[in-house]
């Protein structure tokens, strides 16, 4: 099940979607009660990249956007996510949206 939910990722919803879905994942890894509001990135950022389907340097804007807009905190290898709340909705936003779009391609 997690492969065909990448699969769809990859081909319906942007990086920074699955960039965020991936974070929340690592962070709820242990169970939704015990989710710790970092994520120790135990890959490199070239490998993670290529799991997204992107390159580095899209990797690192959407990084950097994510750190502007206060949803994360880069210390090193440690991604503390502020509000991983606010982050679940701002993927609910965007998977409403190509919900929407799926639609109307299909007609």
């Amino acid at each position: 099940i997690e492969q065909t939910q990448e699969i769809i990722d990859l081909s319906i919803h942007d990086a920074q979607y699955r960039l965020i879905r991936y974070l929340l994942s690592k962070c709820s890894e242990n169970g939704e009660h015990s989710c710790k509001p970092f994520v120790e990135l135990t890959i490199s950022k070239a490998l993670l990249a290529s799991r997204f389907s992107i390159t580095s340097e899209t990797l690192s804007r959407i990084f950097s956007q994510l750190k502007k807009q206060g949803f994360i905190t880069i210390n090193h290898e440690k991604i503390i996510l502020n509000d991983p709340e606010q982050l679940k909705q701002l993927i609910g936003e965007a998977s409403l949206q190509s919900d929407r779009f799926t639609k109307q391609k299909s007609f």
